[in-house]
């Protein structure tokens, strides 16, 4: 799977991340209220780029939230724009700590998550094998949405799974969304 998304030409990522940026903001149903937060990843080159939707979810009163990476812990920031992102140790966009405001996990509504394959069938979400997602979604309540956020191809009808995996309960895809029955 890795190897299928690094060779995805970077105009075509592009233009499927635009795609799954429309699907997002065509409906509002996993929005959360006025004063919640949507947890949210970037800056992997093989991931959909969700950050010009810092500023769509803005415009609803929504905050968003990027994760700091301290050692094997992840940690919401809220962000309000680009401005207050930087690209870690791994790569990715992590908040600018010192100017971002720190949360809990439990003070997330949903979570937008990326993964390396994403089961279709029943949501079971395989990530990159460091297990960051994974300690993020032990602490976040069942009861609040995940949404994984990939590529068309990244869909199977079985991924591996571990005791510990937690499911999505929505997919989207530049193809559109992706309902899992409970």
């Amino acid at each position: 799977m890795r190897e299928a998304l690094r060779a995805v030409p970077a105009a075509q990522r592009e233009e499927w991340s635009a795609t799954i940026r429309q699907w997002l903001t065509s409906e509002d149903s996993w929005v959360p209220r006025t004063g919640g937060v949507v947890g949210m990843f970037g800056g992997m080159a093989t991931e959909p780029d969700l950050v010009p939707l810092i500023a769509w979810l803005a415009d609803r009163g929504v905050r968003a939230a990027f994760f700091s990476i301290d050692d094997d812990k992840m940690t919401p920031h809220l962000v309000t724009s680009s401005a207050d992102l930087r690209a870690g140790k791994m790569g990715v966009l992590e908040p600018v700590v010192p100017v971002c405001e720190a949360l809990d996990v439990a003070e997330l509504d949903v979570v937008l998550l990326p993964g390396v394959a994403f089961s279709g069938v029943n949501g079971a979400r395989l990530g990159r094998g460091k297990g960051h997602y994974d300690r993020v979604l032990a602490r976040f309540p069942l009861e609040r949405l995940r949404i994984g956020v990939c590529f068309r191809l990244q869909l199977h009808d079985e991924v591996p799974l571990e005791a510990h995996d937690r499911h999505v309960q929505a997919l989207v895809t530049e193809k559109g969304w992706w309902r899992i029955a409970d």
